[in-house]
């Protein structure tokens, strides 16, 4: 039976209990970029993750559409839960993509995967301010550098993908002179340049989901503090 329940203050509770939730990935980030080889284990750890941050996420919209007067605005409640949701989507997607696609990361990948982890750390800290709304000017400019680094890395990561044109190969009639081996090495190499584009993008994708996540906040601050 629906239930109104009155003015609630464990949305703070939850969003804290989201932020950890996010921030528990992080182990399973530096292991990415300090092993040798690919762990099948990563995708099944990160989607039990997923799963944990969903069920906070879901649980948080149907308590905000039951309470009648909620600490913050509802729509600003479902904003915020479902900002922090899609960070641990496109996290999950990141590790996913590495796992099946079985791209160790480079330099490149590795200082992406960096950007991810600082940008998760100023989440879980800007969320634990929220309940005191407490000022994240701080953490929003430590925010905003994670992005533009990541736009920038995002970028040359892009550039570096068009390298490799098979096509040119061909046309050239190059093929001719390639063994089947040798071939075959060209298309590999195109793939794993193709896939390696595709898991910077996601990454920057979860790192503009953070910075969507103080955008949110900074809404709440406007109207509150």
């Amino acid at each position: 039976m629906f239930r109104i329940i009155p003015k609630e203050e464990k949305f703070f509770d939850l969003f804290e209990k989201q932020a950890k939730a996010i921030k528990a990935c992080l182990p399973i980030l530096l292991e990415i970029a300090s092993n040798r080889h690919i762990e099948p284990l990563w995708e099944k750890q990160i989607q039990e993750l997923e799963q944990n941050c969903d069920s906070i996420t879901k649980e948080i919209i149907v308590k905000a559409g039951q309470t009648f007067v909620t600490p913050i605005d509802r729509e600003d409640i479902y904003a915020l839960a479902q900002a922090i949701d899609d960070v641990m989507d496109f996290v999950e997607e990141v590790v996913i993509k590495i796992v099946d696609y079985k791209v160790l990361p480079d330099e490149a990948l590795k200082k992406f995967l960096e950007i991810i982890r600082l940008s998760i750390i100023q989440v879980y800290d800007g969320i634990f301010k929220l309940r005191k709304l407490e000022n994240v000017d701080e953490l929003q400019i430590k925010m905003k550098k994670c992005e533009h680094n990541a736009d920038k890395l995002v970028k040359d990561i892009i550039a570096d993908s068009y390298e490799i044109s098979v096509s040119d190969i061909l046309t050239q009639g190059a093929s001719e002179y390639l063994s089947k081996k040798e071939l075959q090495a060209v298309f590999d190499s195109y793939n794993h340049t193709r896939q390696r584009r595709e898991i910077a993008e996601k990454m920057e994708e979860a790192t503009d989901a953070c910075e969507k996540v103080f955008h949110n906040l900074g809404n709440i601050y406007l109207k509150h503090a």
